[in-house]
């Protein structure tokens, strides 16, 4: 799983509202309602899963700020809960980590007349895997009459 899929993700849940990865979408001419995924800084730990194909070899918490951007503040705050309500269906409480503080943008209408903005810093755990090991395919299976091998002693 990377960023784009859980921005694309999140978009599914949220219907019509667009979900957008990269800041330059922070500065787009358009009509709220808007959310933005912002990659920021990445940490680094040991695998947290064993036994799987693809063998998990790290785990990254990709650090991102969501920008929210809705018609008044009670429509961003909607929408706030919405992304959050997502982000627990999609990948799960102990997956991601609200980090930071947020803070409330443009209430006093200085940037646009067109909404209110929030922004708000999440991490998500993303495996870092290796290549998958290739299943072996059975297509044919012999036939015996033997229970076990008489020669083992």
């Amino acid at each position: 799983m990377a960023l784009q899929d859980i921005v694309d993700a999140v978009q599914a849940q949220l219907g019509s509202t667009p979900c957008l990865l990269g800041a330059q979408h922070l500065r787009a001419e358009s009509a709220p309602p808007r959310v933005v995924f912002v990659p920021t800084a990445d940490k680094f730990s040991p695998a947290e899963s064993a036994g799987r194909n693809p063998r998990q070899l790290w785990t990254r918490l990709a650090g991102c700020s969501v920008h929210l951007w809705a018609a008044d503040v009670g429509a961003t705050e909607a929408l706030l809960n919405s992304v959050i309500a997502a982000f627990d269906v999609l990948v799960g409480g102990p997956n991601y980590k609200l980090d930071g503080q947020a803070e409330w943008m443009n209430q006093d209408g200085a940037l646009t007349n067109l909404g209110v903005g929030y922004a708000f810093h999440v991490a998500f755990k993303v495996p870092i895997t290796a290549a998958p090991v290739p299943a072996k395919v059975v297509t044919e299976i012999p036939q015996t009459n033997k229970l076990h091998d008489e020669d083992a002693g």
